[in-house]
């Protein structure tokens, strides 16, 4: 029986549909809306570029949308990639473009006051995760294999700065 059919058969009896149908469809509709909000700060950058300031613009979503990314491209590594290229690249490249995006802004810092907040808490950020990180792998290792299990608790890692980043500032 072809997934479609799969589908639209336990959508009439309440059944839970093949998770491989669910994640193509997610999967085509999601890589391109998240690979858009990565994208979002190309405007930005352009402006702070242009007028050599930073002006009014805060760095914490992008410093938020950096930690998203790099989280995820950890957590598909445990996982393995391999088995998630469309979302595993999508994040690669959030993870690049927002790096680049920390570095314009902080190039181009002109108020001491959020020059300091950049200092203190840009690497403060990005040694607590790295740090996380290296634990995740040596430490206390997460096992993902099944992403759900209590094993897998870099997936929960994932979850929190999920919500840092969507329900924060």
């Amino acid at each position: 029986m072809n997934s479609l059919q799969t589908l639209t058969d336990n959508l009439g009896t309440g059944s839970v549909p093949e998770a491989g149908i669910v994640e193509d469809i997610s999967g085509l509709i999601l890589v391109p809306l998240v690979a858009m909000m990565y994208s979002s700060p190309i405007p930005v950058v352009r402006d702070i570029m242009l007028k050599k300031s930073t002006l009014k613009y805060e760095f914490l979503p992008y410093l938020l949308t950096w930690a998203n990314c790099f989280v995820w491209v950890t957590y598909f590594i445990h996982c393995g990639w391999r088995s998630a290229i469309p979302p595993f690249l999508v994040n690669v490249y959030g993870l690049g473009l927002n790096t680049a995006v920390l570095l314009v802004f902080k190039i181009h810092i002109t108020d001491t006051s959020v020059g300091s907040r950049f200092s203190l808490q840009v690497p403060a950020a990005v040694l607590f995760i790295g740090v996380l990180c290296l634990f995740s792998f040596v430490g206390v290792v997460s096992d993902c294999s099944t992403p759900s299990s209590p094993a897998c608790w870099w997936g929960k890692v994932c979850v929190i700065v999920n919500c840092f980043l969507f329900c924060g500032p």
